[in-house]
């Protein structure tokens, strides 16, 4: 690993944490940090909610509904 892809996944860590902004970098390694950027995994907030959701959801409904049951309780708690 170079010193240059420390310098650029520092920038990359700053930028994401709000202490640099990306027009303050030249536009060298603003091209740098684009590429170091489109290499990370995405994270699906919307996904992840709607599976948090259902976990939430699932058991309280089940309850007010008269529905509930043991094998219902385990099916939401093994996930």
């Amino acid at each position: 690993m170079s010193k240059f892809d420390s310098k650029v996944r520092r920038l990359v860590q700053e930028i994401q944490q709000g202490e640099l902004l990306p027009q303050n970098t030249t536009p060298y390694y603003r091209r740098q940090i684009q590429e170091q950027m489109r290499t990370q995994d995405v994270l699906d907030l919307n996904e992840l909610a709607a599976e948090q959701w259902q976990e939430a959801i699932t058991l309280s409904c089940a309850i007010l509904s008269g529905k509930f049951n043991h094998l219902l309780v385990q099916e939401v708690r093994s996930g």
